[in-house]
Order: C-alpha cells, then structure tokens, then sequence
C-alpha cells in the first residue's frame, strides 16, 4: 500500500480495497490467531462488517475503523476458542 486509502467505500472499489489492504492485514491477524482459518474468518467478517458500514464512514476514517474492527473481530475469535476449550 503506498499510500492510507483515503475514498469512501462503494460496491466498486471494495476490491481495491481489500487488495491494497490484505497483505498488511493477514499476517497481523494470524499472529494474533495463531491459526490459518481462524485468521481468515476474522478477516473475512471485517471487511464484510466495514463494507456494511461504508456509508456511515468518512473516506479518511476506512482504514482506522477497519483496523478497529479486525482487532475486535479477531480478540472475539480468540475470546471464542478459549470459552469453547474451557467447557
């Protein structure tokens, strides 16, 4: 990414999106994980959870409440497979 996104979300460039921003987010995201598919289905929620809020953030703002809620979507995975190994 040579530059911090900086456009609105649309249909049209969830694309650009997700390709200028997956390659920073993957191995971030497994290091919190610590598992492949457990990594990936925190990724996948949140660029589902940020496109869903693309009308309701600033163009500026993407990449900081993106990152928000990858860093929520993966400790709830974490918090997840802790409870589930507990009982």
């Amino acid at each position: 990414m040579d530059e911090l996104w900086n456009k609105v979300l649309t249909r049209e460039n969830i694309t650009d999106f997700y390709y200028s921003t997956v390659s920073m987010v993957y191995p971030s995201v497994f290091d919190i994980t610590k598992e492949t598919t457990r990594a990936e289905n925190a990724i996948v929620k949140s660029y589902q959870d940020i496109y869903a809020k693309r009308e309701s953030v600033a163009g500026d703002d993407v990449v900081y409440v993106f990152g928000d809620i990858l860093l929520k979507n993966a400790k709830e995975i974490i918090i997840s497979r802790i409870s589930s190994s507990i009982f």
